[in-house]
């Protein structure tokens, strides 16, 4: 079917919605059709996305949202909001900065509804259509995904896996500090369903982001919490990097951070290694039984600095009054 037909098709849908909405009094019709102009526009919004006509289908789906929101039908709203989503994607520049306002719109009518999971499955599938150009946006949405999941029964698991997302996209953005405190949320919620194995592999880039950090205190004491989860390769890495940057050992450090071991972690820990800053180690100062620097001027300068009582003659220059009357006295006798 042309494309044109569709939007005849479309414009024949609206038509209905809207004479949905009229009152009259001669027909006795005092209240506006809201269940059949929203499944007008929903229709109508179907024809337009077929004839990709996406800026009518993404306006008609937003008013269907709104009457069945009206209705309280949250699921069938969310669902349109979906589809906003979606041809907001297709529509690119300004529309594309709207994803994650309807995706959050979306999923607090889903959570209306009842409906965690898929609340939360709409937030993920949002921020990965925009993880390249709102990587900032992306990240926050992962993270409210793992929150809106988390209540469910045996939810913690699916959320730690979106806590887990949202890290690695924190960290490649260089924001080390909420990448830190989420790591710890995910690592809670997989202790509570016993997953020690994620856990421990964790531990090590939670190692690393305290680094990058320059807190070892930091990272000392997250080891020491958490490293008991890890496998004899991630403990071994860990420690000889904890190692490392406790002495301040640069070449130790170098030698640590090209560990083959963490070339094989998610991409985004493995390029962290090259940013964390190595400690040069600490100058010792100078020790107190040195002597002080020899000064330019010499023997007299020297004497002056020792704050001597008597005054030394420099070269050439004539000797002392008191010595030239002892010298007369002398002659006299």
């Amino acid at each position: 079917m042309s494309a044109d037909s569709k939007i005849k098709e479309a414009q024949k849908h609206i038509a209905d919605a809207e004479k949905a909405l009229k009152t009259s009094f001669i027909s006795l019709k005092f209240k506006p059709d809201l269940d059949s102009a929203a499944d007008e526009y929903k229709s109508a919004a179907k024809c337009y996305k077929v004839a990709r006509k996406y800026r009518e289908c993404k306006d008609t789906y937003l008013k269907a949202c709104e009457l069945y929101e009206n209705l309280k039908g949250y699921f069938h709203a969310a669902q349109c909001l979906d589809e906003v989503v979606l041809c907001c994607k297709d529509l690119g520049a300004k529309d594309f900065e709207e994803i994650p306002n309807h995706a959050e719109r979306a999923t607090k009518l889903y959570i209306q509804h009842g409906y965690h999971e898929t609340a939360a499955l709409n937030l993920s599938k949002a921020a990965e259509m925009v993880k390249q150009d709102l990587p900032e946006k992306s990240a926050e949405m992962l993270l409210r995904a793992g929150e809106v999941v988390s209540v469910q029964t045996d939810g913690e698991q699916i959320a730690a896996q979106y806590i887990s997302r949202a890290v690695r996209i924190l960290v490649s953005l260089k924001r080390f500090k909420e990448a830190a405190e989420s790591m710890i949320k995910q690592f809670g919620l997989q202790q509570e369903v016993g997953d020690s194995a994620a856990l421990g592999r964790g531990v090590l880039g939670l190692v690393l982001i305290y680094l990058a950090l320059e807190d070892v205190v930091a990272a000392n004491k997250a080891y020491q919490e958490w490293g008991g989860h890890c496998d004899n390769d991630t403990a071994r890495t860990a420690l000889q990097l904890l190692r490392a940057f406790d002495e301040e050992d640069e070449d130790e450090c170098k030698e640590a951070l090209k560990n083959p071991y963490l070339r094989n972690m998610d991409v985004e820990f493995a390029r962290l290694t090259r940013d964390i800053k190595i400690p040069t180690g600490i100058q010792a100062p100078p020790s107190k039984a040195d002597p002080p620097p020899a000064s330019d001027e010499g023997t007299f300068g020297d004497a002056a600095a020792a704050g001597s009582s008597q005054p030394v003659a420099a070269a050439g220059s004539s000797p002392p009054v008191a010595e030239v009357q002892e010298d007369a006295d002398d002659d006299l006798k």
